[in-house]
């Protein structure tokens, strides 16, 4: 288990600290929603977290198989609505390879993104399209 510490501040702001590592960052309330956007929100962790789990899982599994996709970018945009009540409701994610991948090694990136923790964590109701691109081909 892991202990993640938060500590209201007013404002509308949270400091946020990672109790293993000891690091420690900010939240906001975005400016839609009575914040000032100062520091990160927290649905935008949602998406951050979506995107840096499938980066990782996609990471482990090229590491394994041999597959360089360092360089690699993942881009997610977050679609927001408030009825019936304010959530998420889509995330975008456009990942980006560094170059173009041979087509098993596509397919077995394509395929272990969906297996992150986050991307089962998400809300059925959250409607999650992937994209893959490349920078080169």
């Amino acid at each position: 288990m892991v202990n993640i510490n938060v500590k209201y501040l007013g404002g509308l702001k949270c400091s946020v600290t990672h109790e293993p590592s000891g690091e420690t960052f900010f939240t906001d309330a975005p400016l839609d929603h009575k914040g000032e956007a100062k520091y990160i929100s927290p649905t935008d962790l949602v998406a951050a977290a979506l995107a840096t789990c499938a980066a990782t899982i996609m990471g482990m599994r090229a590491d394994e198989s041999g597959i360089d996709i360092s360089g690699m970018e993942v881009n997610v945009t977050k679609d927001m609505v408030n009825q019936p009540y304010r959530m998420i409701k889509k995330m975008i994610v456009n990942i980006i390879f560094p170059y173009k991948l041979d087509d098993k090694s596509f397919e077995i990136m394509t395929k272990i993104v969906k297996f992150c923790p986050v991307y089962f964590s998400i809300n059925p109701e959250i409607e999650v399209i992937t994209n893959y691109s490349c920078k080169q081909q």
